[in-house]
């Protein structure tokens, strides 16, 4: 059978399968279809999933009038009414026979990479938290918490962590106005005596400070390399461990970063303070690009002329990858781009790969292979 027509008997015998219609020689075609293949049976898997139909389904709903259905359902070729209980299941429908009526998903299997999304978790002396939402309200949440059971190793260590794994972010409100944005792979440390009256913390990772301002209580920021002194601030805080640089951007207010060598400097709005690992103390101070600074706070990934290996590796942690490069000239090509953060990967590579230089694969467990399009150089 030619492989346009099994999928059109297999568009068929799912569409019955989800609606119960379903006969007992059609359910024993699709099966006898489904194992034929590793990939017919994964395929089958996939749309049958509980997440994919609810998925599909919601989406559908919001954005189908009652017309639309009505003549996707004379065109798939079923004749009883339209109840309001079948009419989701057309929803279900229409994406099945996209994805059947093309064929792509059997002939072309990408691995989907979705982005990040918002988890942390919460660290205490004697606990582990998972955090739940959007957006923290750290008093509150800590008023919740149950007494340490051990007095002793509270006082040694007093610190508590929001830690924020590789494809996450989360926010936290804290008591004193400030908000903070953790991006992933970042963590930040609470001190259990932290108020409006005490202001000092450290992080690790990236982070994105609106800092509530109070001239009498100066906000500190800890990192490996720099303390950070804010009043009334916004400011973004790039410190990863895996990083030379430490790199602190002053989107508005007053911000002074002082180094462990005793140095103090002044950060003007609108520029960025460096402080390179091994490099002594030294702190520069450079104009730069605000808007592709704090893009992923405004749920964006903008980057200007930049060199691939620099995007990927901050992309790596979002979309929780492992990439790889094949050659120094795909590594250094420059790319400049400006997309929503929450798409997918794919369409993301899709975009670059249309510029004709670069070969981008997406193989199993995130993995992803970027290599120069040798054919468009020769």
């Amino acid at each position: 059978m030619a492989l346009q027509q099994e999928l059109e008997e297999v568009k068929k015998y799912l569409l019955k399968e989800i609606t119960g219609s379903i006969t007992p020689e059609e359910k024993i075609k699709l099966q006898e279809w489904a194992d034929a293949a590793e990939e017919h049976q994964a395929f089958i898997e996939q749309i049958l999933s509980e997440e994919f139909l609810t998925q599909a389904v919601l989406d559908r709903n919001e954005r189908k009038q009652q017309e639309e259905w009505q003549k996707l359902y004379y065109k798939i070729g079923y004749v009883r009414p339209l109840t309001t209980s079948f009419r989701k299941w057309i929803a279900v429908a229409a994406m099945i026979c996209l994805l059947l009526g093309s064929g792509f998903y059997l002939l072309n299997r990408e691995t989907l990479i979705h982005s990040g999304c918002s988890k942390a978790f919460l660290q205490t002396v004697d606990s582990t938290y998972i955090l739940k939402g959007e957006v923290l309200n750290y008093a509150r949440y800590i008023l919740d918490l149950p007494p340490a059971q051990n007095r002793a190793q509270l006082s040694a260590a007093p610190d508590r962590k929001i830690i924020v794994p590789r494809g996450g972010e989360y926010k936290i409100q804290m008591e004193d106005g400030t908000f903070i944005h953790l991006g992933p792979e970042s963590s930040l440390t609470i001190p259990v005596d932290f108020s409006c009256h005490n202001r000092r913390l450290a992080v690790s990772g990236e982070a994105y400070f609106v800092v509530h301002k109070d001239s009498l209580h100066p906000f500190h920021i800890h990192s490996t390399d720099v303390d950070i002194v804010v009043r009334g601030t916004e400011i973004n805080v790039e410190a990863y461990p895996d990083e030379r640089e430490t790199q602190i951007t002053l989107v508005n207010g007053k911000a002074e970063l002082r180094t462990p060598q005793g140095i103090s400097q002044e950060l003007p709005t609108g520029h960025m303070g460096i402080i390179s690992a091994g490099e002594g103390e030294e702190v520069k101070i450079a104009a730069t690009n605000i808007a592709e600074c704090t893009a992923w706070h405004h749920n964006r990934w903008i980057f200007e002329d930049r060199p691939i290996h620099q995007i990927v590796k901050k992309l790596a942690r979002w979309y929780n990858m492992d990439v790889s490069f094949t050659d120094a000239a795909a590594r250094d090509f420059h790319i400049t781009m400006n997309m929503d953060k929450y798409e997918t990967f794919n369409k993301l590579a899709q975009t670059i790969r249309k510029m004709n230089e670069l070969q981008i694969q997406i193989k199993k467990n995130n993995t992803i292979i970027i290599s120069e399009n040798k054919i468009n150089h020769k």
